[in-house]
């Protein structure tokens, strides 16, 4: 039997050793591990263990584990991710660590190999942190304070690496519960529509930087020179291998992209999943929904909603679905989880306390919904699929000049632990009234919900070979304001199609050197533009509007465009039909009385700048 020695930082100052051994669950020795310290936490009493996890390789992961009173032994729950989880596992989800601390689980941080203190060389999402992770899974589930269930938790950089870990089916890995991920680095976050976004990747590398420094400065505090000496050859890899660095090095689809992309293995999991997903993600883009239809429909809950990205962190409604899923999985109490309907369409969430105006619910997996065409027309209009588009000519704009930009250009949401948007802002300024196209519904009828995929399928033709589009989809309501819904992108040259894997609702574009084509200048080419999914309720009297103008500004993303001078035209005759197809959610679960303007989170509101039809 193995005993470990722990260093008691008591209250009142003094310190001391304790021998008292612990076993694991099934009686064998645990696994040997580095001396670590443990400390009182004082918000929750809970012991502190820390070390590191030895990898086969010879390398090693730090990590920290908060255990609650009681002798044990309990279940875990464990981040995987590179910041300086490792060091405070409560660094992306503190509210909810610190419930299921007081529940009765162990909560253990662990930083993936190259960040922080752990060692190594840093590289974005891969195979081998995959691995890493369940090898530290497995670990842990046979620490002497564990009882052998390990479950995942976390959201962002630790939702992503949740998938990656759960893909390799560790043995003692039950449940997952990824939020807000990047399963396609291409199309998700690096190149939107194959453009280069140019913003977010150099500032997500310098935050990693500044997450390390604090991991260092804890460490100092404790005299974990082992964390100092890793920590001192990290700047220099990160920097190398940061996204500012690899990212615009592979312009398309490519091997590297392949090889840091979880989409090809996301099939394999095979544990229960509880996932969220927020439409207007200002860091990781709204795709990753996309990729939970390849999971067992069975075993996959998931929330979808408007919002930000730290929704998942934040939403009190969220947390408590979570602490249940856990609950059922982990504890194995019969709470009743297992017989909760597995998919939750949130509407309207609200900014200031992050709860749903409507939810619709639906038994499982997949959403299903009917394609909904409306097709542009002259003189600015947009017609249902029953309405005959008179003949006229095409709709021209002058490019590049600029367009607003949404969530003004800091993209900084601050937020107190209820939520609450302090820079949540959208202006007409710029107005370039000749710097789009705009095409806009007469009153709906009918109150219209939206749902997931959409295509903006515009003919286009330009002045130049090539050119960028963003396509800005918006409410206009009644009382004289527009309101927010979605954006997508596309680089005209890469307009090819994989037909097998495209639908009426959702484009796929190869995005290789192989399939790039320029454009002939005057010649109309057809551009199906991919629209990041959404879900949103188009209220009766309201219109529905689309813009067709040069990238801009969303959130925490800036795209490095095209800035060749040109006049781009958006044909809608009878040879050139464009449109853009939704989905029609059916039977949705929604009020009929519109939001108030500024409510709805990450969906702002401003003035009205063209006559509604």
């Amino acid at each position: 039997m193995l005993t470990t020695c722990f260093t008691l930082l008591a209250g009142c100052g003094g310190s001391g050793e304790n021998s008292a051994a612990r076993t694991s669950p099934s009686g064998t020795a645990a696994p040997q591990v580095q001396p670590s310290d443990v400390a009182v936490n004082p918000a929750t009493a809970s012991v502190t263990e820390w070390g590191y996890i030895p990898l086969p390789d010879g390398n090693e992961l730090r990590y920290t584990a908060w255990l609650p009173e009681g002798e044990g032994p309990f279940p875990v729950l464990m981040m995987y991710e590179g910041y300086f989880g490792g060091s405070d596992p409560s660094r992306a989800a503190n509210i909810f660590v610190y419930d299921m601390l007081a529940k009765g689980y162990a909560i253990v941080g662990v930083n993936l190999r190259g960040s922080a203190c752990s060692s190594d060389s840093w590289e974005l999402f891969n195979l081998q942190q995959a691995q890493d992770g369940a090898f530290a899974v497995d670990w842990l589930a046979q620490r002497p304070w564990a009882n052998g269930k390990v479950a995942m938790y976390g959201y962002s950089y630790a939702g992503i690496m949740q998938l990656w870990v759960a893909s390799m089916q560790p043995k003692h890995l039950v449940a997952v519960g990824p939020g807000m991920p990047v399963v396609d680095t291409y199309r998700d976050i690096g190149f939107p529509g194959g453009i280069l976004n140019a913003a977010f990747p150099p500032a997500w590398g310098a935050g990693l930087n500044a997450d390390w420094a604090i991991a260092y400065r804890d460490a100092l505090q404790i005299g974990d020179n082992k964390c100092l000496q890793h920590g001192a050859l990290h700047a220099a890899q990160n920097n190398l291998n940061s996204l500012a660095v690899q990212i615009p090095q592979h312009p398309n689809d490519d091997a590297w992209h392949h090889a840091h992309s979880i989409k090809n293995w996301v099939s394999n999991i095979n544990v229960p999943v509880f996932a969220t997903q927020a439409w207007q993600d200002e860091q990781t883009g709204g795709r990753g929904a996309y990729f939970y239809d390849q999971l067992d429909p069975n075993k996959t809950w998931i929330i979808t909603s408007n919002g930000h990205h730290t929704i998942h962190q934040y939403s009190h409604g969220i947390m408590a679905q979570l602490q249940s899923f856990y609950d059922h999985f982990l504890k194995g109490i019969d709470n009743g989880f297992d017989k909760t309907p597995k998919v939750h369409i949130w509407h309207e969430t609200d900014a200031a306390n992050l709860a749903p105006n409507s939810v619709t619910t639906l038994p499982k997996l997949p959403v299903k919904v009917k394609a909904k065409e409306f097709h542009l027309a002259p003189g600015g209009l947009m017609l249902n699929d029953k309405e005959t588009a008179a003949a006229g000519p095409g709709t021209s704009y002058s490019y590049p000049l600029p367009a607003p930009n949404v969530i003004d250009s800091t993209g900084v949401f601050d937020r107190t632990q209820t939520g609450g948007v302090t820079a949540n802002t959208w202006t007409v300024s710029p107005d370039n009234p000749l710097g789009r196209a705009v095409f806009t519904t007469k009153p709906l009828l009918n109150t219209f919900t939206s749902y997931g995929v959409s295509s903006a399928d515009l003919w286009v033709s330009t002045t130049a070979n090539d050119v960028d589009l963003q396509v800005t989809m918006v409410e206009v309501r009644p009382d004289g304001q527009e309101q927010y819904v979605q954006r997508g992108w596309l680089r005209a040259s890469h307009r090819a199609l994989d037909e097998q894997r495209s639908s009426a609702l959702q484009p796929y574009h190869p995005h290789t050197a192989e399939s790039m084509k320029d454009m002939t200048p005057g010649v109309p080419e057809l551009l199906r533009v991919e629209m990041m999914p959404f879900s949103h309720v188009f209220r009766k009297g309201s219109s529905i509007r689309m813009y067709v103008e040069n990238p801009s500004m969303i959130g925490l993303w800036g795209f490095q465009s095209i800035l060749t001078p040109q006049t781009v035209t958006v044909h809608h005759d009878a040879e050139h039909p464009s449109k853009i197809v939704l989905g029609e959610l059916p039977n949705a679960n929604v009020k009929p009385e519109l939001t108030e303007c500024g409510t709805v989170d990450s969906q702002p509101c401003r003035n009205n700048p063209v006559p509604q039809p």
